[in-house]
């Protein structure tokens, strides 16, 4: 009779730690695509706010590979245009290379600056400094995925053309990205 009592307890707590296994499988989100191949898209209106103001780009362009018909993460290449910062329109903005987690981060990487050269000042975003920033959420659309970024915790450095001048952390930029495979269909689950 102690045996079965301790067979018994021995299955329950078996049981227990599959069902705890298996929603825990079933919860991590990943990006799925029908084929492998390049992938674009648009930058809708994104705004970064930090010690330094606002800085507001209106649009841009989206670029990047599906290389797994299913993947945890998918690297994008984003080309901010049409940026200003209090008026003056930002004259060079290099592109960003970003890793996004289907679980709802960003990473960064590459080092990108913001520059206005008529004032001789650099904003640089390092990419070692801006990684597993969140919120990330995505929605499914037709043939893509829309992502919302709501990122905090932005580190940036500004030069000495900039005021203030300095490294500073606690930077947040929102908007949204979508992206659209060249052929098949890509979706977030």
């Amino acid at each position: 009779m102690r045996n079965i009592k301790t067979l018994g307890a021995v299955l329950t707590a078996a049981l227990a730690l599959a069902a705890t296994a298996g929603t825990a499988v079933a919860s991590a989100h990943v990006f799925k695509a029908t084929a492998l191949g390049s992938l674009s898209g648009k930058v809708g209106t994104q705004t970064f706010d930090g010690v330094t103001g606002t800085w507001s780009c209106a649009g841009g362009t989206v670029s990047g590979s599906i290389e797994s018909l299913e993947s945890s993460t998918q690297k994008v290449k984003v080309q901010y245009q049409k940026c200003t910062w209090f008026g003056y329109v930002l004259t060079e903005f290099s592109p960003i290379e970003y890793s996004l987690n289907a679980n709802g981060t960003l990473s960064q990487l590459n080092t990108a600056t913001f520059k206005i050269l008529s004032l001789g000042c650099t904003v640089t975003f390092p990419r070692a400094a801006n990684q597993n920033l969140g919120s990330v959420s995505y929605k499914n659309q037709e043939g893509g995925v829309k992502v919302e970024l709501g990122l905090t915790g932005v580190t940036y450095e500004n030069s000495s053309g900039c005021s203030p001048t300095g490294t500073f952390h606690g930077g947040t930029q929102s908007g949204t990205l979508e992206l659209k495979p060249s052929m098949g269909e890509m979706r977030w689950e």
